[in-house]
């Protein structure tokens, strides 16, 4: 058996995968089509579950789990990619081939408070404007079982798509060209695409993912980018468990201009708080990766 080529650190991340540059479309090509099996699978294995013949038939809570796994198949999908094409899988975490822990929990603690300065300054907000409304509109018997499936599987949704989109994507098409913003563009629109959002809630998702492909490079890991992708949605998710309904958890396809700035520009604090916080933890490497 041949053996897996491994990640080089000397070696910025979008740069880690190495060969013929057909080779690295074949990775993505193979991502998708592992993707798109994980999801016929999960699709059977949920649907037989629940005796249902169509998704309408599943409880909503099942639904949204389900459309949620979906997403985290991505993880698999590209790390099964991965091994196919001869390459460690780790690469697609960090240019050392692992998870820096320690990194990725001071960038949780980071991407925390500042959702929660967000939230709070929202609240101020309505509450001059006299529009804040803190109710729950369920039971309690529901909205707590809905927040606890909501920590459970948010986390993996957003693991999915960062070693998709931040992980495979980039580094493939970091094969073609060798400065970062060609990598950057691609991922990112493809990113933005896969949301079927409208115009502003397109570049605003854009805007967001440029920034989790630069954190990446810059970082040289997916963590600061996992951190952030796993804090907003827990955040987005939460606040849609106190709606009463069978689609609580369905996004806003209709996004406003104003939301859609607010939302780049917090990633933008976010990622120089984060480069910051990097270059204090490697000052000789920071500004490399």
């Amino acid at each position: 058996m041949a053996e897996l080529e491994h990640p080089d650190p000397d070696r910025p991340y979008h740069r880690q995968a190495r060969g013929r540059p057909v080779a690295r479309l074949g990775e993505i090509g193979l991502a998708a089509v592992f993707w798109f099996g994980f999801s016929i699978a999960l699709h059977v294995i949920v649907m037989t579950s629940f005796h249902a013949r169509k998704l309408a038939g599943l409880p909503p809570d099942a639904r949204f789990a389900s459309g949620v796994l979906l997403l985290a198949a991505m993880t698999p999908a590209a790390v099964l990619a991965a091994i196919v094409m001869k390459r460690n899988p780790g690469a697609l975490i960090s240019v050392y081939g692992r998870a820096r822990w320690r990194w990725l929990g001071r960038c949780l603690v980071a991407a925390t408070c500042l959702e929660l300065v967000v939230l709070g300054l929202g609240f101020a907000i309505d509450a001059v404007r006299g529009t804040v409304e803190l109710s729950i509109g369920v039971e309690w018997t529901v909205f707590l079982p809905r927040v606890l499936l909501v920590l459970l599987v948010i986390p993996l949704q957003a693991m999915g798509e960062e070693f998709m989109f931040r992980g495979t994507l980039l580094q493939a098409t970091g094969r073609w060209v060798a400065a970062p913003w060609f990598a950057i563009a691609i991922s990112s629109v493809l990113f933005a695409l896969a949301h079927g959002l409208d115009v502003a809630g397109t570049f605003s998702i854009a805007g967001v993912g440029a920034i989790y492909a630069w954190m990446t490079i810059r970082t040289g890991g997916l963590e600061a980018a996992l951190a952030l992708h796993v804090a907003n949605n827990l955040t987005s998710f939460v606040a849609k468990a106190t709606v009463a309904g069978t689609d609580w958890y369905k996004l806003n396809r209709s996004w406003g201009w104003s939301s859609s700035l607010v939302h780049v520009v917090v990633c933008a604090v976010y990622a120089i708080i984060i480069v910051r916080m990097w270059r204090a933890r490697e000052p000789a490497t920071g500004a490399r990766r």
